[in-house]
């Protein structure tokens, strides 16, 4: 059924497009767009900046048009955003892992692959719970049990490797079986990225650039070092203090943090493969070029992505719900997933795209085929953002197609107040009850073999856990609270507020330098909740004598669920930690 859509859509698609009247210059990236874009970063009180690029094939005769510019600032010393700023662009970057291994199909005569239900069970560890299956690689990457949603993107250490990862995953609990649901997943991405390293030998980063960045003469590196040497690498900024209620605009400190992924050469990094290519608006021009030609160089004309890679990565095969992130009609309420970016409807066009984040940025990258036209911006705001960058996104699309206006900065407006509002601080039940053993008890080691080991530590007054709470300055609240080191990738610390009897509010912390202009520590730390769009809880359990057995945590750390099934906290847990001192 899935595939049938798919086809009615191609077909309706590939009917002739409206096309705007348009100017000798600035046809993509107006004046008016230009006071547009300006005007927004003002108003929602950017610190940072945006690096905007937008694309355009003349179908008579193939000439391109092809603008990028920058605005606002790139670093904190208020250098601006040129179309040479360079910003790490997260998950969009989700083309490189299966067009990568395309070319290294048809390159290096690697065989393509299908995994079986024995190889996933023997070599993967996928499947210890014994209950989905995984028949290719594409399914795998497309509609795999939810590891992340931001659910198991937790489990991941910074000193994780990718082979010390997947010895990992099949100790985490799935929620679905395969293709029940589409559930976004990052782990998968980095063990896919894994795969032309082993088979041919050379580093997953080092292929990438030797097989599409260089025959597309881009600037791009999965190297923070090449990065920031080249002087040309954007800061990310967050807000320090924000308040979620009232004018949030208005509220919290700018400071910039510290790149998420530092010291990281040409090799790569386990990282890579889920969201660590750096690259500058030039660099997605040309991409996107690539894109809509079926990954041939818009230069030189050379096949530099197979053009299997390219349908391969958009070509859905799981149906997405509610793909419209906002209530105007004709954005689309379906799309369809693929090796990494969605297909959906966008007022009567067929849009291709997938947006990106990590720690400081934000991306989109968006594409329409039978319009010859692309357009993408990247955000270095931790903050707005991912909301800023869709609000000039739009008001790029609908300007070329021709489309009637709507009020994109009042609809996200109201979407950011909607979110501030649904991250206001967690607190405790009214008359809630106490714990069934004094909070004390409730400190210790805990363990999950998928996640780790943490050590719980209750803040009974001012002068407790001092050692965890240094670069925590303001995490101290009125509630009763339990806190533990937690030194994730995405995240530094676990909190838990009480909440009633032995239920616990969940944060998961990400404390962060403040650093200067030259990324220099300013000796001040800022921290955000990394959780704080879940309702997040934990719950402690105890054995027959009364003693703490763990403590099982839920409400976030799945997407969607199966229908809980126990008699127990553990066995209606989407993670256990077990006590183990």
């Amino acid at each position: 059924m899935f595939l049938s859509l798919l086809f009615f859509i191609s077909a309706v698609f590939a009917l002739p497009s409206h096309l705007p009247t348009r100017s000798e210059e600035g046809i993509l990236l107006a004046p008016d767009i230009d006071a547009f874009t300006e005007s927004i970063l003002r108003d929602w009180g950017s610190p940072g900046g945006l690096s905007v690029a937008a694309v355009y094939m003349n179908a008579s005769d193939g000439s391109w048009t092809v603008e990028t510019k920058g605005y606002g600032n790139a670093s904190s010393d208020g250098t601006p955003v040129t179309p040479e700023t360079l910003f790490s662009i997260g998950s969009t970057q989700s083309f490189s892992r299966p067009n990568s291994w395309d070319v290294a199909c048809q390159r290096d005569a690697v065989a393509a692959f299908h995994l079986e239900d024995q190889d996933i069970v023997a070599h993967a560890g996928v499947g210890s719970y014994g209950r989905y299956r995984c028949v290719s690689e594409q399914h795998c990457r497309s509609s795999e049990p939810s590891h992340w949603s931001r659910p198991h993107d937790f489990m991941y250490a910074k000193a994780d490797t990718i082979s010390s990862i997947m010895s990992r995953t099949k100790y985490l609990k799935p929620s679905l079986e395969f293709r029940d649901a589409w559930q976004y997943n990052n782990i998968m991405y980095a063990i896919a990225s894994y795969l032309p390293t082993t088979l041919v030998g050379v580093p997953f980063a080092r292929y990438v650039k030797e097989h599409i960045f260089d025959p597309l003469n881009l600037s791009a590196t999965y190297s923070s070092i090449v990065a920031s040497e080249s002087g040309h690498l954007a800061q990310g900024f967050d807000r320090d203090g924000i308040e979620y209620t009232g004018d949030f605009f208005t509220t919290g400190t700018p400071v910039a943090i510290p790149y998420w992924n530092p010291d990281v050469d040409e090799d790569g990094a386990p990282w890579s493969g889920m969201g660590g290519i750096i690259m500058n608006g030039r660099d997605i021009a040309t991409f996107l070029q690539t894109m809509l030609l079926g990954g041939v160089s818009p230069t030189s004309g050379e096949q530099v992505i197979p053009s299997e890679a390219v349908e391969f990565v958009s070509n859905g095969v799981t149906v997405v719900p509610s793909a419209g992130i906002t209530n105007v009609p004709g954005t689309g309420t379906v799309s369809a997933y693929g090796a990494g970016q969605s297909s959906t409807d966008y007022q009567g066009h067929l849009l291709i795209e997938h947006d990106g984040s990590v720690s400081g940025f934000h991306s989109v990258i968006s594409r329409f085929p039978a319009d010859n036209f692309g357009v993408a911006v990247f955000s270095n705001d931790e903050t707005f953002g991912p909301l800023i960058m869709q609000i000039v996104k739009y008001q790029i699309m609908d300007r070329f197609l021709g489309l009637e206006h709507t009020d994109w900065n009042n609809t996200y407006y109201q979407l950011a107040a909607a979110i501030m509002a649904s991250m206001a601080s967690k607190t405790s039940l009214p008359n809630a009850s106490s714990a069934s053993v004094a909070y004390e008890d409730l400190a210790g080691s805990y363990t999950n073999e998928g996640y780790g080991y943490l050590d719980l530590c209750f803040v009974s007054d001012s002068s407790a856990c001092t050692d965890i709470l240094e670069t925590l300055p303001t995490a101290i609240g009125d509630q009763p609270m339990l806190i533990a080191k937690w030194d994730k990738l995405w995240t530094s610390h676990l909190r838990l507020q009480h909440y009633d009897g032995d239920v616990w509010n969940v944060s998961l912390l990400n404390s962060l330098d403040i650093v200067d202009s030259a990324g220099n520590s300013t000796g001040q730390y800022r921290f955000a909740d990394t959780s704080r769009y879940n309702a997040m809880t934990a719950e402690f359990a105890f054995d027959e004598g009364g003693a703490v057995s763990g403590f099982g945590m839920s409400g976030g750390f799945w997407g969607e669920v199966l229908e809980m099934d126990g008699d127990n906290v553990e066995a209606l847990s989407e993670v256990w930690f077990s006590r183990s001192s």
